[in-house]
């Protein structure tokens, strides 16, 4: 080797090892950096905003987490927390549905949230003005019964009655029916058999039974326990009501979501139900169907804070060490921050999770143009579905109740039946369901 050569490896050397004491001055110390490992089983539109969100998380944030996201469909993702929990193998942060968040708890997988959510730490806790600024199913639809915060979500979308204003107006209607009696006549006058038009589809999805339930005070299940209530006085009035307007022959019993939003579009049927992230297909079937004025509103209800069913995901976060947990949570609370849901709320046509979201000029940009009263009508009265890992099995349960009334059963003991069923099913794991 030549005395040049020699030169050069020296010099090569001193220089690699600056590099090296400079890249280990600026990385971040093992003790504050953290990868949260997220898994989820979003698709299509909803993956892309989530992973776009993410890059903007990593790029961004001041906190040296970074969030590696992961797809996977929902029976991989449920058994790869049951199965890695054993093991200590969980991600950091999961995007589950309400009844495998309870399966979750019942294994003792998951943290509680709620320090995080009550810290005074104003860079980790929600302030005041935050929990105003929040609807009230962020801190209730992933609410144990005693009073654990084990998930958040990140959205939603909430069941919506949509109507056909124009037609409303020519029965000397200038708003919705405010209670059951207007109702019933809007739907006599609406159902004519020459022309061929009727008051509404009547589904058989839990959807319905929750939603007619609700509207008549009724709960699926008792606030503070598990103890299903689908015998109670008010879920009796409420099924027998929906019946009626069966037995009248004013709504007609329709098997699938797109069958009554095509009669709504065409003008055949009054009112219709679906699920409020659907409202631009209604949109733009009316817009090739019928062209006419319509909004959407609450059924009539018997009780003074009326409700509507709502579904959503929910962000959990597996137990490792304190510092992964406080960092998937930091990722959570910046999800929903207001820039954040409004954003996710555009993009996906869920409910954003924070009332100043209207304010957002991207989100009047792109979001639905009925989303505002949806915001106002809908969001703080939602009703987020049950936190328990039968409700899937439940649900079965609820459709077959409607099946079986509107082939002719009685409602009384059909729901008396179910109540007894569903009770049986509250703690099994119907989460692949």
């Amino acid at each position: 080797m030549t005395a040049a050569h020699r030169v050069f490896r020296a010099l090569s050397a001193a220089a690699l090892a600056l590099l090296l004491m400079a890249a280990a001055a600026c990385a971040p110390s093992p003790s504050d950096a953290q990868i949260v490992m997220l898994w989820h089983s979003l698709t299509g539109a909803k993956e892309q905003a989530l992973l776009d969100l993410v890059d903007r998380w990593n790029e961004t944030n001041p906190y040296r987490i970074t969030v590696t996201p992961e797809r996977r469909d929902q029976a991989a993702l449920h058994n790869g927390v049951l199965n890695g929990s054993r093991f200590g193998a969980v991600p950091g942060l999961v995007l589950a549905s309400p009844m495998q968040v309870d399966v979750y708890q019942q294994r003792n997988i998951l943290a509680d949230l709620t320090p995080f959510v009550s810290s005074a730490d104003g860079d980790v806790g929600w302030t005041p003005a935050d929990r105003a600024d929040l609807y009230p199913f962020v801190l209730t639809a992933g609410r144990a019964t005693d009073g654990r915060i084990l998930g958040i979500p990140q959205g939603g979308t909430a069941r919506v009655m949509v109507y056909n204003r124009d037609w409303l107006k020519s029965l000397n209607f200038d708003a919705l029916p405010s209670d059951w009696e207007q109702y019933m006549a809007t739907c006599a006058n609406a159902a004519d058999r020459a022309k061929g038009t009727l008051c509404f589809g009547a589904s058989t999805d839990d959807a319905a039974f929750q939603e007619w339930a609700l509207a008549n005070g009724a709960r699926i299940m008792a606030a503070s326990a598990r103890v299903m209530q689908l015998a109670a006085p008010n879920s009796l009035e409420a099924i027998n009501r929906l019946d009626s307007f069966v037995r009248a022959n004013q709504a007609y019993r329709s098997t699938t979501q797109s069958q009554s939003r095509e009669d709504f579009a065409a003008a055949r049927v009054l009112y219709a139900f679906d699920w409020s992230d659907q409202l631009p297909n209604f949109r733009r079937a009316i817009r090739e169907r019928g062209n006419f004025d319509w909004d959407v509103g609450l059924l009539p209800s018997t009780v003074q804070a009326p409700a509507a069913p709502f579904r959503a995901p929910l962000w959990a976060v597996p137990k490792s060490t304190p510092q992964r947990e406080l960092a998937a949570w930091k990722f959570i609370r910046w999800m929903l921050d207001e820039p954040q849901t409004a954003e996710w709320s555009a993009r996906t046509g869920e409910l954003p999770a924070r009332l100043s979201a209207v304010n957002d000029a991207k989100w009047q940009q792109q979001a639905d143009p009925l989303m505002p009263a949806v915001m106002s009508t809908f969001a703080p009265a939602v009703q987020p579905e049950p936190l328990i890992s039968g409700w899937g099995c439940i649900q079965d349960v609820l459709k077959s109740v409607l099946r079986d009334i509107y082939d002719g059963k009685p409602v009384t003991d059909t729901l008396t039946v179910a109540q007894y069923t569903a009770q049986t099913e509250v703690d099994y794991d119907c989460s692949l369901k």
